[in-house]
């Protein structure tokens, strides 16, 4: 809400994609923790809009407007992570802003249409109402045990259901963190990621078998 932080922000994205002219989108975002502004006005926005996203997305949408006079065809993106994960109630994002909702809280032994873990289906309803209000919706997902690389995370059989959810609830983007060519059957993961982001209603088991077969033969 501070406007004189909008200002700086805007001049340091001019800045930056004026050196990167290729460049189609640029990260505003929050922190990777559970802090979030409590001043005043944010405050008092966030009660109003019934989401810590309000200011997010404000904010996002101030710089947006803004770099589009010089960059109308670069996207401002920012995160529905955590604190900000459900969208507010009156403020839309802009036509140039990304939201990237993260689905960092899921259970991933269990697709997330079928999934009855009670941060899945906060999840799923936050999917569903970001996809109703947002034409530039990303979602970040998970492929790892982040607690240990080495750990089983059991996630082969909720790929596709997940990805196909995404697909049909407005996703047009979708990026995947894993844990490195160190994490457990990381080449698998990549492998069956790739495949189904190209088409996410292939079986699975399929596959599992070609990847098996090309990669460790007999």
């Amino acid at each position: 809400s501070n406007p004189e932080l909008i200002r700086f922000v805007v001049a340091r994205v001019s800045e930056i994609l004026r050196a990167e002219p290729d460049a189609n989108a640029i990260s505003i975002a929050q922190n990777d923790c559970g802090n979030y502004c409590r001043c005043v006005k944010c405050e008092a926005c966030t009660q109003a809009e019934g989401s810590a996203a309000g200011p997010n997305i404000r904010f996002a949408n101030a710089v947006a407007e803004e770099v589009e006079k010089e960059f109308p065809n670069v996207l401002i993106t920012t995160f529905a992570y955590q604190w900000s994960r459900h969208p507010p109630k009156h403020i839309r994002p802009r036509h140039n802003v990304m939201v990237v909702l993260c689905s960092f809280e899921c259970s991933f032994a269990r697709s997330f249409v079928t999934s009855d873990h009670a941060n899945t289906q906060a999840f799923r309803g936050d999917l569903k109402a970001w996809g109703a209000v947002c034409n530039n919706l990303r979602i970040y997902d998970y492929c790892t045990n982040f607690r240990n690389f080495l750990y089983p995370f059991p996630n082969l059989y909720s790929m596709g259901p997940n990805y196909r959810l995404f697909r049909d609830s407005g996703v047009r983007w979708l990026g995947s963190q894993g844990g490195g060519s160190h994490s457990e059957f990381a080449a698998l993961k990549a492998y069956l990621q790739s495949r189904l982001m190209w088409n996410p209603d292939q079986k699975v088991d399929p596959l599992i078998d070609r990847f098996l077969k090309g990669y460790y033969g007999a």
